[in-house]
């Protein structure tokens, strides 16, 4: 699981990786503190909302 955004309020999911890829098109899921998205071929797409996300406040 990680966090969906950084403690600037930037998003964590970004539409192109800056690291070297050891697998490509490989990830169908992602699971984070707010949310679980499925990626297709269209896009991005939210599969469920958590309804107890950790407060960002503070």
């Amino acid at each position: 699981m990680m966090e969906l955004l950084t403690k600037q309020g930037d998003s964590t999911l970004v539409p192109q990786c800056m690291y070297p890829i050891t697998g490509v098109c490989c990830v169908d899921r992602v699971y984070t503190d707010v949310a679980v998205f499925d990626i297709t071929d269209e896009g991005v797409a939210v599969r469920e909302i958590c309804v107890d996300t950790p407060s960002r406040s503070g």
